[in-house]
């Protein structure tokens, strides 16, 4: 009746439970089989040889011994665990607890007092020694199943980077080891759908032993229709090795790649199995598209920063040729206007030289508010000489009483020529607010590095009345001043920071990264007086 019953099981089991019970379905035939051959012999009354019973009797523990170690039979495995972790445990506290015991008893006396001793002391080093028996288990874990999890265990695995810290092929290459560990196949691959010139192809991107990997139409037709007779040569022709299952990674309606999986120790994967693999799909499918959408995301915002600084740059580059222009071009028009005017006016004979005096030094003054012009759009000394060295210009100029403060590491240093336009901009902007709107009779300007001299910091404060609060629209838009300045930091990756106190006046904190060390400037036939 037994025999019938596996038979029977075996027509209609998968392909996994059929290699279990093929084991114990054979060690059940021969021995069956070998002592319906010495029936005969009974009947006639010899008895059965004690070598035949020897070899009959443990064929079918050796049939069940083969299915379970070789193809999990009634999941012994997790039974082998808890029966290591309980022995080992067993093992170690009962020789603690009789040393401990008979310790106690021979020091104290009487057995009626060392058995007491016995189990108070069991009891509290069996509270003593359970927070280490998770790190026992784990690590008997490890050596039974080895150093990787089986099985739902594996899953534990994608949750372990944070969102956002690996890159798409990273990742596909977790969720690939991921799946190969799961189920113990042979390899396993992952294939992201992507958008080239309008069409949707796949890419190899996880782990994989197949050598073709170059971007080809799938679509999730052709991995539907996997494994069947109208299955897509092109889905064929990716996998050069025999895959044991094909999964699409979806999210929704939409179609982010396929997993691919090769067949366990030359079988076909079991239901159980294909059933992990799904479930692994699904949360690769999330993982994959958030990871993809997040490198998009970080591409769209470096495009935007570079636009800006591209934006900022051509600003200061148009800047620059127009305080060139205006200096090669008008300006030298001028200076030579009045001087031709000033020698006209000294010649004898000439009507009306004070009027022509007059004229040559209006032409004179409309060079100098030329020259202011033409500084206040690009200082020359800014590209001649640096940040620094622009500042100190400035400083002269402002008609209120000014203090520069400079790190003494960078008195005379040079920058990226967009670091000093910026911090300079910034710096001219945040003095004009001061005369404007502070009522201050001195400003301090400091300039200063950090992040061990990878970035500068330009802070200015006056002297003024402060405010409580800025107005709902300041704090909206912060002025177009102000957001001129947040737009030129922000360019350059950049921040602006704005304080301010009732009599104690306004603080502009302007930050920069630079990507090069600070260097100093040496040029030559150049002083700086600071």
């Amino acid at each position: 009746i037994a025999l019938v019953g596996l038979l029977d099981r075996y027509r209609y089991a998968e392909a996994t439970m059929r290699q279990q019970i093929k084991w114990l379905l054979l060690g059940a035939c021969l021995q069956v089989a070998i002592q319906l051959m010495f029936l005969p012999l009974l009947w006639l009354g010899v008895e059965q040889p004690p070598l035949v019973s020897l070899v009959v009797a443990p064929l079918p523990t050796i049939g069940a011994a083969l299915a379970i170690f070789k193809y999990r039979l009634w999941e012994v495995d997790r039974l082998l665990l808890r029966t290591v972790v309980f022995a080992t445990f067993w093992f170690v506290t009962s020789a603690a607890f009789i040393g401990i015991a008979a310790f106690a008893g021979v020091a104290i006396g009487g057995m009626d007092l060392r058995l007491l001793a016995a189990i108070t002391l069991s009891l509290m080093a069996a509270v003593a020694l359970q927070p280490i028996r998770g790190r026992v288990e784990a690590r008997i874990r490890q050596i039974v199943y080895g150093p990787r999890p089986r099985g739902y265990a594996a899953l534990a695995r994608l949750g372990e980077p944070v969102p956002g810290t690996l890159p798409v092929d990273r990742l596909a290459e977790l969720i690939a080891s991921v799946a190969r560990d799961a189920v113990g196949a042979s390899w396993t691959s992952v294939w992201l759908r992507m958008e080239v010139d309008g069409r949707f192809l796949v890419r190899l991107i996880g782990e994989a032993r197949q050598e073709n990997s170059a971007p080809l139409d799938i679509g999730r037709v052709d991995i539907e229709l996997w494994g069947s007779d109208a299955a897509s040569p092109s889905l064929s022709s990716l996998l050069s090795e025999p895959a044991g299952a094909v999964l699409p990674l979806e999210v929704a309606t939409e179609l982010v790649g396929f997993l691919a999986c090769g067949q366990r120790e030359g079988r076909e994967l079991s239901a159980d199995e294909l059933q992990i693999l799904a479930v692994i799909a699904r949360q690769a499918a999330v993982l994959l598209r958030n990871g993809r959408l997040e490198e998009e995301l970080r591409e769209r915002l470096d495009e935007l920063r570079e636009s800006r600084r591209r934006l900022v740059t051509s600003q200061d580059e148009q800047r620059r040729r127009l305080e060139r222009d205006l200096h090669d071009g008008v300006q030298q028009q001028l200076v030579s206007l009045a001087a031709k005017m000033r020698r006209l006016s000294r010649l004898n004979g000439v009507s009306r030289p004070a009027e022509l005096e007059q004229l040559a030094d209006q032409a004179e003054e409309a060079v100098f508010a030329m020259q202011d012009l033409a500084r206040g759009i690009y200082p020359s000394v800014l590209a001649d000489q640096g940040l620094v060295a622009a500042l100190y210009a400035q400083a002269a100029r402002l008609p209120l009483e000014m203090r520069l403060d400079v790190e003494p590491g960078l008195a005379g240093a040079r920058f990226e020529r967009e670091v000093e336009a910026c911090l300079y901009f910034v710096a001219m902007e945040a003095l004009t607010n001061v005369q404007k709107h502070a009522g201050c009779s001195a400003v301090t300007v400091t300039l200063l590095s950090r992040a061990q001299r990878r970035g500068l910091v330009l802070e200015v404060h006056d002297n003024g009345r402060g405010f409580l609060q800025f107005p709902a629209a300041e704090q909206r838009s912060g002025g177009s001043g102000l957001q001129n300045m947040r737009d030129r930091l922000a360019a350059l990756g950049g921040q602006l920071g704005l304080r301010t106190e009732p009599g104690a006046g306004t603080w502009i904190v302007a930050s920069l990264p630079i990507s090069a060390d600070i260097l100093p400037f040496q040029r030559p036939g150049i002083v700086s007086r600071m």
